[in-house]
């Protein structure tokens, strides 16, 4: 009927969706052990704040600033992990 679609120079291959999942699972997880090192359990702890009531509030805590710092910084970490797997493909078709 048509002629086929070309793919755009952008389209990702499966293989190169599956290593930028891999790269954002691990910036993700990487994020994770960041935010777990910044607020232990006994961070901010205080003779005010019962140690359970505290343990809560920085697990809490912990939620939040990882959603943070997925919507801050994971969109330019996705762009430029992109950028760089399809670089790697167009250089090695050059």
């Amino acid at each position: 009927m048509g002629r086929p679609k070309q793919k755009l120079i952008t389209t990702m291959t499966r293989a190169e969706q599956e290593e930028l999942q891999r790269l954002l699972k691990e910036e993700i997880d990487r994020y994770e052990r960041d935010i777990n090192e910044e607020l232990s359990d006994n961070a901010n702890a205080s003779i005010m704040i019962a140690a359970d009531q505290n343990r809560d509030r920085n697990r809490i805590m912990r939620k939040i600033r990882l959603e943070q710092m997925k919507k801050n910084s994971l969109p330019n970490f996705k762009r430029k992990a992109r950028e760089e797997i399809l670089k790697r493909r167009q250089d090695l078709i050059e």
